[in-house]
C-alpha cells in the first residue's frame, strides 16, 4: 500500500481500519473512490468496501469502494507512521466552544420527558456531545489498539470520510450482519443474518474488577429490563414484518469496558436481495432512536442541539463474503484541535434526569479512556 495516513488526509482520500470481535488482526482499507448514496441505493454488496451512514434517515451516506486493503501489520504500521503530522490536516470544528453542557442536557431532557409522560411515545433516546481539547501527541494507532484491548467483545473502527470527519469507535452493537449459511437446519436460506437488542446501562461499581462475574439479569432494575425488552420486541416485529423468521435468543448481561448492558441476539435466514430492505427497516433501531420511530426521530431533531451525523448511524465493511454493519456508538470524532465525545441514553416516562445524565457521563468516559498519547 503506497499511501500514508498523512497523504490520505492531505488529498482527502477515505480510509478505514477495523477489527471485529471475531477477527484476530485488523484490516486496513483505502478507497480509490468515494460514492455518496442514499440507503435506497445501497443495494450492491458484491465488491469489497466500507460504508458509513448517518443517523438521520433523509441524509445520504458514504460508500468507500475500489479499495486497496491489507492485514499485514508492517503495512498498517507504515500507513500510520506519519499520523502525528496528519492530524494537523483535519478540519477545525465550526464551533468548539463548550457551553454549559448540563443546562443543555436539562433543556433537551425536559422536552423529551414531557412527551414521554404525556404518552406521545414509549421511548426516546437522547444524545449529547462533550468537547475536549485534542490531547498532545495523540496516537491514532495506539488508541485503536487500546480500544481493542479494553473492549475485546466490541467492534473497533477508525475511519476517515472527507466531509464527515475522523472517527474512533468501540461499539458493542451490531445493526446487521450476514454471512454464508452453513447450518443444515436452515439450508433453504443462502445467508444467516444477525442483529441484536442491546439496551440498559449500569456502570461497574468502584473497585470492581473486569474479571468479576457479570450481574444476573434478575438483579437489573425494572426500567432497564423494560427498556431492553422494548427494543427486542420491536426488532422481532420488524423482522417478521419482512416475512423473515427470527430466532430470539435469551437476554444476557454483557460488559463494554466498565459498563454493563442487557443484550439478546436475533438470528434469521435470508437471501442476498433482502440485505438492503433489512437495513432500511432496522435503522435507526429503538436502541438509538425510540418508539414509535418516526415520533421519536422528530422529537430528537427538536430537542438535540445539532444533527447527529454519523453518530448512532451505521458503519462497517461489506463485500461478497458478507456484511458487518455496526451502530456507531461509544465513539469520538476528531477535528484539528478538538475531540468530540458522543453519548446517549434511552428515556422512558419513569426516567430520572440526574441518573440519565450520569449515564451519559460514564459513556463518554469509556471512549476518552482509550485515547493514547506518545511523547
Amino acid at each position: 500500500m503506497d499511501v500514508t495516513v498523512l497523504e490520505a488526509l492531505q488529498t482527502q482520500k477515505a480510509w478505514a481500519l477495523y477489527q471485529r470481535p471475531e477477527d484476530s488482526t485488523p484490516t486496513l482499507l483505502v478507497a480509490n473512490r468515494l460514492v455518496r448514496l442514499t440507503r435506497a441505493e445501497l443495494t450492491d454488496f458484491s465488491s469489497a468496501g466500507f460504508v458509513a451512514f448517518p443517523f438521520e434517515r433523509d441524509e445520504s451516506g458514504f460508500w468507500l469502494t475500489d479499495v486497496e486493503q491489507t492485514q499485514d501489520p508492517q503495512a498498517i504500521d507504515a500507513f500510520f507512521a506519519s499520523e502525528r503530522e496528519a492530524l494537523a490536516h483535519l478540519e477545525e470544528l465550526a464551533d468548539a466552544s463548550p457551553l454549559d453542557e448540563r443546562t443543555r442536557y436539562h433543556d433537551a431532557f425536559s422536552v423529551v420527558h414531557e412527551a414521554l409522560v404525556a404518552g406521545k411515545l414509549k421511548k426516546a433516546v437522547l444524545a449529547r456531545q462533550r468537547h475536549v481539547a485534542m490531547p498532545q501527541g495523540l496516537s491514532l494507532m495506539k488508541s485503536f489498539t487500546a480500544a481493542k484491548a479494553q473492549y475485546p467483545d466490541a467492534a473497533v473502527l477508525l475511519f476517515f470520510v472527507p466531509g464527515a470527519c475522523l472517527w474512533l469507535t468501540a461499539t458493542p452493537e451490531i445493526l446487521f450482519s450476514a454471512s454464508p449459511n452453513l447450518a443444515p437446519s436452515t439450508a433453504s436460506a443462502a445467508w444467516l443474518g444477525t442483529t441484536v437488542a442491546l439496551a440498559g446501562t449500569v456502570p461497574m461499581a468502584a473497585g470492581a474488577k473486569l474479571t468479576d462475574p457479570l450481574p444476573a439479569v434478575s438483579t437489573w432494575s425494572e426500567k432497564n429490563r423494560e427498556e431492553q425488552a422494548l427494543v427486542a420486541r420491536m426488532l422481532e416485529a420488524t423482522l417478521k414484518g419482512l416475512n423473515l423468521t427470527p430466532t430470539m435468543g435469551p437476554v444476557n448481561t454483557v460488559r463494554a469496558g466498565r459498563l454493563y448492558h442487557l443484550k439478546s441476539i436475533a438470528t434469521f435466514g435470508l437471501a442476498a436481495e433482502d440485505f438492503s430492505r433489512v437495513i432500511e427497516a432496522l435503522h435507526p433501531t429503538p436502541a438509538v432512536c425510540g418508539t414509535p420511530r418516526e415520533v421519536a426521530a422528530h422529537l430528537i431533531a427538536e430537542a438535540e442541539e445539532t444533527p447527529r451525523g454519523l453518530y448512532s448511524g451505521f458503519v462497517g465493511p461489506v463485500g461478497p463474503d458478507g456484511v458487518s454493519l455496526y451502530v456507531n456508538l461509544r465513539t469520538a470524532s476528531f477535528s484539528r484541535a478538538t475531540v468530540t465525545l458522543w453519548a446517549g441514553g434511552g428515556l422512558l416516562a419513569a426516567s430520572d434526569e440526574e441518573t440519565e445524565w450520569l449515564e451519559t457521563c460514564a459513556k463518554t468516559q469509556t471512549i476518552e479512556r482509550i485515547l493514547v498519547t506518545t511523547p
